[in-house]
């Protein structure tokens, strides 16, 4: 498979296509981080915990790519590998341009007529909601600070600091993410919720 290929799934605006524009990104990041990671474990004579150190890696990946979706102009990366590949070089996108204030949500326009649950409104919707499960599945093995009590705090204001960020890149704030982003992270959380407990009775 040729670039030329793969760049027609990454240009298709969906899911599949996003994520291969992030892949790149997210592997080179956690290739930086493992020899980083390794020479500082050897420098201070530590022993390296493979499945823990696995874990953080895998984080990583995850976060880089999770930022590079959520924080960077739509199809960003997409310019960079075709000035990369076909030489063809132009402007990867704007940040700090106008956006809408607040979307409504879909719900809302939905129930308006205002909107149709097409299929990818519906892909969207999920997109959202399952991109952030990893995250709230991953914290609490990451750091003990993340257990039960503050959870629900977690998955109201990280979503809501991402949407805050997100007027950078020139997009709305929407609720509908916010609400698929904080289950999201609610899921991945009670999902390694039973691990973690038994862990700490262990």
């Amino acid at each position: 498979m040729d670039y030329e290929q793969i760049r027609a799934v990454m240009a298709t605006r969906s899911i599949t296509g996003y994520f291969l524009q992030v892949l790149p990104v997210s592997l080179i990041t956690g290739l930086i981080y493992a020899v980083c990671r390794y020479v500082f474990l050897k420098r201070k004579k530590r022993e390296i915990l493979w499945g823990k150190e696995v874990l953080y890696l895998v984080f990583v990946c995850y976060l880089a790519g999770l930022f590079n979706l959520i924080l960077m102009p739509g199809n960003f990366w997409l310019t960079v590998f075709d000035g990369l590949f076909l030489g063809e070089w132009r402007s990867p996108g704007r940040f700090f341009r106008y956006a809408e204030i607040i979307r409504v949500p879909f719900i809302v326009r939905y129930i308006r007529g205002e909107a149709a649950a097409t299929p990818w409104a519906i892909k969207m919707l999920l997109g959202n909601y399952a991109m952030f499960i990893p995250l709230g599945f991953g914290l609490p093995f990451i750091t003990k600070k993340v257990n039960i009590k503050n959870i629900f705090l977690i998955a109201v204001l990280t979503p809501v600091a991402i949407e805050l960020l997100q007027f950078i890149p020139g997009r709305s704030l929407d609720v509908d993410d916010l609400i698929c982003n904080s289950l999201g992270i609610l899921t991945g959380f009670f999902i390694a919720y039973p691990f973690i407990r038994n862990k700490k009775s262990d």
